[in-house]
């Protein structure tokens, strides 16, 4: 996490930023009333960071949320869509890139794999939101396949936007743009699943398994079958 200052807060104009303290976000920056204000907690995604000002000794990010937020007030009720946020209580994700919202608009799958990463940076080490199987859809991408670290299938990823704004990178070996079959058309934006394991793209194994268990089964009925023979015929040298 990059904690802004007055020096660098310029640098972040057009990315995600999130709260690094307890602070709130103020409608306006009119400091001779108290403005109507929103609390956040650390660690929230408040949104897209649009410029700098100062006010004062203080510096100030105006913020374009990522969801509307509603201030009630003795005038009424008044929904915002930017706030501003004092630059020292925010910061910024290197692994949050966000580029146009425009070019997000191609829905992308898990093509193959039981527990493929969605990494914040493209390379096959390192952090990651979450794992995703075959068939689950997975969010928003531009389809452009960009160079990055070799995972070694290749070195290409997508850049992929979730539900809720945020971005990650996932192999496009591991991608399809094509609905899968069994996909439901209705349920585009499913819950993540939890991260299972750290295998990237392990391929379920239960079918091999049970195949294993069949031939066993059947193997220990010939063994049965032929000892059963084996006693029957020396019963009868017997007699």
């Amino acid at each position: 996490m990059i904690q802004l200052t007055a020096n660098n807060a310029n640098s972040y104009v057009g990315k995600l930023v999130k709260v690094t303290a307890t602070t709130k976000g103020y409608a306006h920056l009119n400091t001779a009333v108290t403005p109507p204000n929103v609390p956040f907690v650390v660690g929230t995604e408040v949104g897209v960071l649009q410029k700098v000002v100062l006010v004062g000794s203080i510096y100030w990010g105006l913020v374009k949320l990522k969801y509307p937020a509603v201030i009630k007030t003795t005038a009424g009720t008044t929904t915002y869509s930017d706030l501003y946020i004092a630059i020292p209580s925010l910061g910024h994700d290197e692994g949050q890139v966000v580029p146009q919202a425009t070019n997000m608009t191609q829905s992308v799958w898990c093509k193959q794999g039981s527990a493929v990463f969605l990494r914040k940076k493209p390379q096959a080490s390192g952090d990651y939101y979450t794992t995703y199987r075959a068939g689950q859809y997975i969010g928003k991408t531009d389809a452009v396949a960009r160079k990055g670290g070799n995972y070694g299938y290749g070195d290409t990823w997508y850049t992929i936007q979730l539900a809720d704004g945020r971005i990650g990178y996932m192999a496009t070996y591991y991608c399809t743009l094509t609905q899968p079959a069994s996909q439901s058309t209705t349920n585009p934006s499913q819950k993540e699943p939890a991260p299972t394991d750290t295998n990237q793209g392990k391929i379920p194994s239960s079918g091999y398994s049970d195949t294993l268990r069949n031939v066993i089964r059947i193997g220990a009925i010939v063994v049965l079958g032929i000892v059963a023979v084996t006693l029957f015929r020396k019963t009868r040298k017997r007699n």
